[in-house]
């Protein structure tokens, strides 16, 4: 016998979990290399040949 009720709650939390662990990773990787980052984005995006690759 499934107890859907609970494992309906269970997935949400789990994917909720999910959502906020990628946002502290992303917040860290802005944190450590932020300028560097923004600066790697802007010259790669300028191509659009390189921006695809």
């Amino acid at each position: 016998m499934e107890s859907t009720p609970v494992l309906f709650v269970v997935n949400i939390a789990a994917a909720a979990l999910l959502i906020w662990a990628v946002r502290l990773v992303r917040t860290g990787f802005e944190r450590a290399l932020g300028a560097k980052l923004r600066l790697w984005l802007r010259r790669s995006l300028s191509n659009r040949l390189a921006a695809a690759g």
